[in-house]
């Protein structure tokens, strides 16, 4: 890829779209109309989770890259929800638990963990150092939404 990746903006899309698909599978959608399309979509994200991670590991010199690291990584930890949370036994929800789509999911989420310890095993040493906050901002938003 030798063009200039915008990571905000991607991260800002791919953010989107796993709220979109997360409240798609609330609903009781006919599966036969939504499935290939949902299961198309998680997919998209993950392989475009994969270009940025790759994009943003070998970029040593951008300006932002821990910040943009952190940010791929929540992105990270929301799709491994997304792809955790598939649970249930109506519409597209049952249809994403059965066969092959059920091996895909699985594999979606052990990409996520490989990336993830990619991006941890990309911040400097230093960054290793510092204090983490104990609870994330998108953790905390999703504790006060289940209230």
């Amino acid at each position: 890829m030798d063009k200039q990746i915008n990571f905000d903006d991607n991260i800002f899309i791919l953010n989107a779209e796993i709220r979109l698909i997360s409240d798609i599978l609330r609903l009781d959608a006919d599966a036969a109309l939504f499935l290939e399309k949902t299961a198309g979509d998680i997919g998209f994200i993950d392989r475009t989770l994969s270009v940025l991670m790759k994009s943003l590991t070998a970029n040593t010199m951008l300006l932002d890259r821990e910040e943009e690291l952190s940010k791929l990584a929540d992105l990270e930890w929301r799709f491994d929800q997304l792809a955790a949370g598939i649970r249930g036994n109506t519409g597209i929800i049952a249809a994403l638990n059965a066969g092959t789509y059920r091996d895909t999911l699985a594999q979606y989420r052990n990409n996520s963990i490989q990336r993830r310890r990619t991006i941890e095993n990309s911040y400097p040493a230093d960054h290793q150092n510092e204090s983490e906050p104990v609870v994330s901002s998108f953790e905390l938003n999703q504790l006060l939404q289940e209230l």
